[in-house]
């Protein structure tokens, strides 16, 4: 009789176990709540869509708002074929937030971002932009002194880049809409797991959708392979409005979620400037340099972080270029204190990953990438190398 009463508990426990189980494997991450740190740096974002968009719907102001609950320094806003909100004024100061307006231009190999409000192109009419964007990229006729693109979502599955022996100062290295995209291209049920866990643990759910395009990469380091100081950049590309059907469309993910995800530091050679208009310039002046460092501060906040090459007597940060010495140079990389997961520091010559992750002894154009192992209780629903930080590179002489 005891035996038999075993056999007949036994699916009861198994019902009860799983779902204590679950939780226990749902609920082991949580994201690290610690005060963010001041640094010689921006944080901000970049590649945001308002309004004035045919494919979003938030207002400048609602944007402004939600990035300033993500305590960012800066946003970049990039509406299709326009400069409405430029035109309008509405591009300024936000509590603590500078908010800037470029605009994303349709072009026929694919899109670019124009950076032309600082210059005497701001005013540039809606209806000229595609025209003088594509006039600057193929013809090198700038639209004004000081006006450079970014080559937009290179990889998407929608509107990828389609003349990659056109070059832009910059590209999009990591694109967090192309992201999601590509995951529920190429896994639709991992897709559908993910989703199904957001409202449950909202981290784990973003964990697993912290991925990056390898592709993207060998386009950015082929770029600098041929010539040097094309910058990276970690586009949001958000919309707040994903179009379902003609009719239908889901107002997701919102400003605040992907603001929260991951950003831009943008370091600076002095101190941070005292207007709009100077901090604009400053900003911009540095991302062409390349002084860019691409974070997914969803992890944990960039802080007491930074990548140095030393050469001798001289050292070099992200955006420079060094000359080798005689006994050759070392990699610093320094990681936030406190850091909650084992990290893994790569070091990468003309985008192959070293043997040495600290010892360089020949010349080429050397980057930093840093990855995190995260994996939850069981490892079941989260076992990945996460990517933590991606430095612009620094070109060894």
């Amino acid at each position: 009789m005891k035996h038999i009463s075993f056999i007949a508990i036994q699916p009861r426990v198994f019902w009860w176990l799983v779902p204590v189980l679950f939780c226990f494997e749902l609920y082991s991450l949580f994201p690290t709540r610690i005060a963010r740190e001041p640094g010689n740096y921006l944080r901000g974002v970049y590649h945001v869509h308002s309004q004035f968009s045919h494919d979003a719907t938030g207002s400048l102001e609602h944007i402004a708002e939600a990035a300033n609950q993500a305590a960012l320094d800066f946003v970049v806003v990039t509406d299709h074929n326009s400069l409405q909100g430029h035109h309008l004024r509405l591009d300024k100061q936000y509590g603590a937030v500078d908010l800037y307006v470029e605009t994303e231009a349709s072009l026929p190999m694919g899109h670019a971002v124009s950076f032309l409000s600082h210059t005497t192109a701001a005013d540039t009419p809606d209806r000229e932009i595609e025209e003088k964007t594509l006039r600057q990229l193929i013809q090198k006729i700038p639209m004004a002194e000081g006006t450079f693109q970014v080559i937009a979502h290179p990889t998407n599955v929608k509107r990828p880049w389609e003349r990659l022996d056109l070059f832009a100062k910059g590209v999009e290295v990591i694109n967090l809409d192309s992201v999601w995209r590509e995951q529920l291209n190429t896994d639709w049920g991992s897709s559908f797991v993910t989703l199904l866990l957001y409202p449950l643990n909202e981290f784990v759910s973003m964990l697993r959708l912290l991925k990056v395009n390898p592709k993207n990469f060998q386009i950015w380091d082929n770029m600098n392979s041929v010539s040097k100081n094309h910058v990276g950049l970690l586009a949001q590309d958000t919309h707040e409005n994903v179009q379902l059907s003609k009719n239908v469309q889901v107002l997701w993910p919102t400003y605040r979620e992907t603001f929260k995800l991951a950003s831009n530091i943008v370091f600076l050679d002095r101190p941070r400037a005292d207007t709009y208009d100077e901090r604009k310039r400053q900003t911009y002046e540095q991302i062409q340099k390349g002084r860019v460092a691409m974070v997914f501060d969803y992890l944990y906040p960039f802080q007491n972080s930074n990548w140095t090459l030393r050469c001798g007597d001289k050292v070099a940060h992200c955006g420079e270029e060094i000359p080798l010495s005689d006994g050759g140079c070392v990699s610093e990389v320094q990681t936030p204190d406190g850091f909650p997961y084992p990290l893994n520091v790569k070091l990468l010559r003309n985008g192959r990953e070293t043997a040495s992750s600290n010892r360089i002894t020949e010349p080429g154009t050397y980057r930093v990438e840093v990855w995190a192992k995260i994996h939850s209780r069981f490892s079941l629903l989260v076992d990945e190398w996460i990517p933590f930080t991606f430095y612009n590179p620094i070109y060894v002489q």
